[in-house]
């Protein structure tokens, strides 16, 4: 986890944290007694708001997306970072309104596409792996396989404020979905092996132990976690995402399965399939990128990728000198 920042740390004050949980409380009680039309108008003023005031999250935030599209005028890529700031607050508005969420409101709210591939994939009985990114609204997909009656499973963490982190859980579990802490991994197998969905958001650093590969033409590391455990459990690998449509109802999209073809070399199987997710993200977040996370700094650096980075080099520079 990384260093806490001041505002965890005021936080984390015993007065100021009882202040924040009645706060929290408050705000979703009251947004689930002005209806979802009102509580998303307050949710675009709320986007706004952060943008225009969140100085450092905002350059960080245009910063990733001139990586992302180094040609996109200032004017555009404003846009672009404001609209995804709007989406992040309508994000957890919805979460906040989940009391109000019930199984007839997808219907009107959700619109499903290729659910044969949901179908295909549930029916091999090996589990599915939800292949999800931060595009969209990621919580609710959850929920509304929670809704619809299938087991559905999802890593967390651990929030740095307990008492917070247990109001949202408590509302994520509210619409059917179990979380799993992340180190208990023997649960997310047991899940799979039992043909349940386990959703897994993989389109984040992947740490020292990550795959070293190219994400948008950079660098990074990438979880191995979701080839691991299709290699692992032969698991079918479903890539799943639900995206924000202009009248704010949703598009849940569920790409063709993907069932990981083991071969003899476990690294190199992990790696090969871990490179063609990112490419599934790569053209997700580009055909939606005003519903990306923009504002988490994929691009920054990291030691274990300048390391891996310098050691990269210095093989290739003795390669070179072997060839001589």
């Amino acid at each position: 986890m990384s260093k806490p920042t001041l505002a965890y740390k005021i936080l984390s004050v015993d007065a100021v944290k009882k202040i924040s949980v009645f706060a929290l409380r408050s705000l979703i009680k009251l947004l689930n007694s002005i209806g979802e039309k009102n509580a998303l108008k307050a949710a675009e003023l709320m986007g706004r708001a952060f943008y225009c005031l969140g100085t450092k999250t905002r350059e960080a935030t245009l910063e990733s997306i001139r990586v992302v599209f180094p040609g996109l005028g200032d004017a555009e890529a404003e846009k672009m970072a404001r609209a995804a700031f709007i989406n992040q607050s309508k994000n957890l508005v919805e979460l906040m309104r989940y009391p109000s969420l019930k199984k007839r409101d997808i219907e009107s709210k959700i619109r499903f596409e290729g659910l044969e591939n949901l179908k295909s994939a549930l029916a091999r009985g090996r589990g599915v792996i939800l292949l999800v990114a931060h595009v969209g609204n990621w919580e609710l997909l959850g929920a509304v396989w929670g809704l619809l009656g299938h087991r559905v499973y999802s890593f967390f963490l651990d929030a740095r404020i307990d008492a917070i982190g247990k109001i949202l859980n408590d509302l994520r579990e509210s619409r059917g979905i179990k979380l799993i802490p992340r180190a208990e991994l023997k649960k997310s197998v047991q899940c799979l092996k039992e043909n349940a969905m386990l959703g897994v958001i993989a389109d984040q650093d992947g740490g020292e132990n990550g795959v070293y590969t190219e994400f948008f033409g950079r660098i990074v590391s990438a979880p191995r976690g979701p080839a691991a455990l299709a290699r692992n459990t032969g698991a079918t690998i479903l890539p799943n995402f639900l995206v924000r449509n202009g009248d704010d109802t949703y598009t849940m999209i569920m790409q063709k399965p993907i069932i990981l073809d083991k071969t003899k070399s476990k690294e190199a199987d992990i790696k090969n399939y871990t490179v063609r997710f990112l490419s599934i993200y790569e053209k997700i977040i580009r055909q939606y990128p005003e519903q990306w996370l923009w504002m988490y700094d994929r691009w920054k650096d990291r030691r274990h990728v300048a390391a891996y980075l310098k050691e990269a080099g210095a093989a290739a520079g003795a390669s070179e000198n072997a060839a001589e």
